[in-house]
């Protein structure tokens, strides 16, 4: 089972970034840190590696429901996304929704996490992104997300 779902944007990591930042408000979530890792690499280690940020995004509703039902949900919230540049466009990887139900953290914490999840898949794909060919679905949200 794979950890991560992977998304392609045939746009330049900056154009992808903007739409990201721009899909996410109307959905309700919201960025609680952005990571530059090319500027840490370059600044802490002196290496030049490519483009590539981490981004923390939540629900604050859903942290607050998250957080009342276990101390665990930290552990995992806000979601991260990984948005790296490529030759050929922007790669943004998010968690597995099927991952994350076998994390084994308790139901109570799991669905905030997956309502969130769901939320940034559509935040990326409203961005221009759509998932990678090669890297198989593992979960349909109809079926698999309760309310």
């Amino acid at each position: 089972m794979a950890l991560e779902q992977a998304f392609h944007s045939p746009k330049p990591l900056t154009q992808t970034l903007r739409k990201l930042r721009a899909a996410l408000k109307p959905l309700g979530l919201a960025l609680a840190f952005e990571l530059d890792c090319e500027a840490m690499f370059r600044d802490q280690l002196h290496l030049g590696l490519g483009r590539s940020l981490v981004l923390g995004v939540h629900d604050p509703l859903w942290m607050l429901e998250g957080y009342g039902a276990s101390g665990s949900f930290g552990l995992l919230a806000p979601l991260h996304l990984s948005v790296a540049e490529r030759e050929d466009g922007t790669e943004i990887q998010i968690l597995s929704a099927q991952w994350l139900c076998e994390a084994g953290l308790p139901a109570g914490a799991i669905q905030p996490l997956l309502r969130t999840l769901q939320k940034v898949e559509e935040a990326v794909i409203e961005a221009g992104a759509r998932r990678r060919e090669d890297v198989p679905a593992e979960i349909s949200w109809l079926t698999e997300v309760r309310a």
